[in-house]
């Protein structure tokens, strides 16, 4: 197991494990990312923790005789009243225990998509952006994306406690838009990752811009939410032939790309 980011995520599948007999479990990580709580949590589902020497700011710990503890709380429901919105979410979606302030500024400025019959929410995580979209605009019809196995569920059960009926929606579980049935859009709604692991990077936006420039109709729109510090602009640049900031605070932008 590579040691994940999310303490919630890891005392999950800690507890699964614990559950299996006979089984040793080798996590590994490097040092700088490992809080003490990590620690903890081995302790808490297994009862020997071998902690390895370091080697090259890395290192290893091997977990044995599981407790089998019951399983944690899969999901936390989150009501937000401000937006009349109820939210299920999974271990390791993005913002799992409390609205994320780029998303909250997204929704407190949502684009007018009366216009639209098809949107896309990219890398939609708990899938807030396209439920808010589904909310507002009866017409609207919602693609749902992500690469993520416990986002796709929390959309989907997000929906169901929104009262979203089933044919306004389809979720695909997908690397961007590879190996996916995604129709083209009017418009599509992004907040997109900006971490691989513990690094600061754009690469994966980038590569999700790209690919919005492709599946957008003539005419259509991206709008992403991003810190201000990151350099959007120009890449939007690339491959839209329109760009401007539609909102901004301190600490975020808005911007409305068109094809």
């Amino acid at each position: 197991l590579r040691l994940p980011k999310n303490l919630h995520y890891l005392q999950y599948i800690l507890s699964l494990l614990s559950n299996k007999s006979d089984t040793t479990v080798i996590v590994s990580g490097m040092q700088k990312h490992w809080p003490a709580s990590f620690y903890q949590t081995a302790y808490d589902y297994f009862e020997q923790v071998d902690v390895l020497p370091g080697v090259k700011k890395a290192k290893c710990m091997l977990l044995q005789q599981g407790k089998s503890l019951a399983t944690p709380d899969k999901t936390v429901l989150l009501s937000l009243c401000d937006f009349n919105l109820q939210i299920i979410n999974y271990p390791n979606v993005f913002s799992r225990e409390k609205l994320d302030i780029g998303t909250r500024f997204f929704l407190e400025n949502f684009p007018d998509l009366s216009h639209c019959k098809n949107v896309i929410d990219l890398a939609c995580g708990n899938g807030l952006l396209g439920l808010q979209a589904l909310k507002r605009f009866e017409n609207v019809h919602v693609q749902f994306l992500d690469e993520s196995y416990f986002a796709t569920r929390s959309v989907i059960e997000s929906a169901q406690k929104n009262g979203i009926e089933d044919k306004r929606y389809n979720i695909s579980q997908a690397d961007i838009f590879h190996h996916s049935n995604i129709s083209s859009a009017d418009a599509i709604l992004c907040n997109p990752p900006f971490h691989q692991q513990h690094n600061v990077s754009t690469e994966t936006a980038e590569t999700m811009i790209r690919h919005s420039a492709k599946h957008l109709n003539k005419g259509g729109s991206l709008f992403l939410v991003a810190n201000k510090h990151l350099p959007y602009k120009g890449i939007l640049q690339r491959s839209f032939s329109t760009v401007k900031i539609i909102e901004q605070n301190d600490k975020f932008f808005i911007y409305q790309s068109i094809k």
